[in-house]
């Protein structure tokens, strides 16, 4: 039997406990360190023990890596490298043997990067401010020349939400100081920001492709949850039914657990009688009077695709009316 966390809390009808897992700031407060932080949970950014090396510069390689993992496509690519690294071909200067030649190849065929006025695209080199950003506004649906230019680039990536400085409205020298930090700042915004296309936050690509899930997106911050699910009341009809009553409708949960409270590894045997928009109505064996019980429900969803992972509520056995005798 699992862990379970004891309550020990004295209610007659009902008894409410939920947690907030989240451990990360939103994505509108949160901090350098920890922007980094989330794009390693995220699987976009590496480090470690907490270095992403936020003060070295960044490659034309690794950029392309970057744009790979932003799309949740990294094990995609892996699995399909050798189709890859033949597209990564059409750049004469990329070695196909090389570990990003893959993902050069990938970005390639996506349309995502392109290379100078030579065809090459100098993958060692390390990449200005401008060159990044184009593969940002790439992979977010905008075409240079069609929905900007490389001269207002930087106004773009201000209007789209990639860079939040006034500034850049009128900022055209490109900056070939450009740093991993800054490409943190910039691929943290994206995240957040819409594709032209389908109208839909760039994050949504990770958890389509599995690297995420809708609850972990909640947790970090990328996904607000309206109203945040809980439970709302336990109500006890008499010794053997239970309903639990949630405060939004739900549309699915994993399981539920019913055990005593003082002595978790006692499980109180139920069945499922009815599960209603907002309420599950269980069967119970007969629970001992004045006896309180845990009922655990977890991965519970609502309407809206938010998981929460687990919710925990308490009753107190019902103890019968006495019978009088007519003796």
């Amino acid at each position: 039997m699992k862990v379970k966390s004891v309550l020990a809390l004295i209610l007659v009808v009902c008894l409410l406990l939920s947690y907030n897992l989240s451990t990360y700031a939103s994505p509108t407060s949160a901090t350098l360190q920890e922007k980094a932080e989330i794009l390693g949970t995220l699987k976009i950014l590496e480090g470690s023990n907490g270095n992403y090396l936020l003060n070295e510069k960044l490659t034309r390689a690794e950029a392309a890596t970057f744009a790979v993992r932003i799309l949740g496509q990294q094990l995609h690519v892996l699995l399909n490298a050798d189709t890859y690294r033949k597209e990564s071909s059409i750049f004469p200067d990329v070695d196909a043997s090389l570990l990003y030649a893959p993902y050069v190849g990938y970005c390639a065929k996506m349309g995502i990067l392109s290379g100078d006025t030579t065809g090459k695209y100098r993958p060692n080199d390390h990449i200005t401010e401008k060159s990044f950003i184009k593969i940002i506004l790439s992979i977010l649906g905008y075409e240079i020349n069609t929905d900007y230019t490389w001269n207002n680039i930087y106004k773009k990536a201000y209007e789209v939400g990639l860079v939040t400085n006034l500034l850049y409205i009128s900022k055209e020298e490109d900056n070939v100081d450009f740093k991993r930090s800054d490409a943190v700042d910039i691929i943290y915004n994206a995240l957040t920001t819409k594709e032209k296309s389908t109208g839909k936050e760039l994050f949504y690509k990770l958890i389509d492709s599995g690297v995420i899930t809708k609850s972990e997106a909640v947790k970090l911050g990328f996904i607000e949850d309206s109203v945040e699910t809980d439970i709302e009341e336990i109500i006890v009809f008499d010794q053997e039914t239970v309903s639990v009553v949630f405060n939004e409708p739900i549309v699915y949960f994993d399981d539920v657990y019913i055990y005593k409270s003082l002595d978790e590894d006692y499980e109180l045997d139920f069945e499922i009688e009815e599960v209603g928009e907002n309420f599950i109505l269980l069967k119970t064996k007969k629970h001992g009077p004045g006896v309180e019980y845990t009922i655990e429900i977890t991965g519970i969803e609502d309407t809206e695709g938010n998981v929460k992972d687990v919710l925990y509520g308490a009753f107190i056995g019902v103890i019968p009316d006495k019978v009088e005798s007519n003796f």
